[in-house]
């Protein structure tokens, strides 16, 4: 039997990941300009949802082991850049670290205008 994936809690629902993975497959399916639909199964969802958790897991604990080497004791911007540069290569490391700026850019702001995240 494979690997199943397991709900996780997003802005306090029990929300599986695969339901925004699947919004985002939908946002680029009706963006293409042939207006040819792609989906996803189930099945490709699930399976999105383990890489995604593959990867956070392998930059979790990069980041755990360059803070005990290093002596530090606050994960900060650079350390995660760095777990990611050791855990990743070529380019899918520049696209995780350019996602991940976005994605913090996107949480500053919304943080500072008063909108909960």
């Amino acid at each position: 039997m494979g690997k199943r994936s397991v709900p996780l809690t997003f802005e306090g629902k029990n929300t599986k990941l695969s339901t925004y993975v699947n919004k985002i497959a939908k946002s680029v399916s009706d963006s293409r300009p042939d207006a040819e639909q792609f989906t996803m199964s189930a099945q490709a969802l699930t399976e999105v949802e383990l890489l995604i958790k593959h990867a956070i897991h392998i930059i979790s604990q990069n980041t755990s082991s360059i803070l005990q080497y290093s002596g530090a004791a606050t994960v900060g911007l650079k350390t995660v850049e760095v777990a990611t540069k050791v855990g990743f290569y070529g380019n899918l490391s520049k696209d995780m670290e350019r996602g991940g700026q976005v994605a913090l850019d996107s949480y500053l702001g919304n943080a500072n205008s008063g909108v909960s995240v």
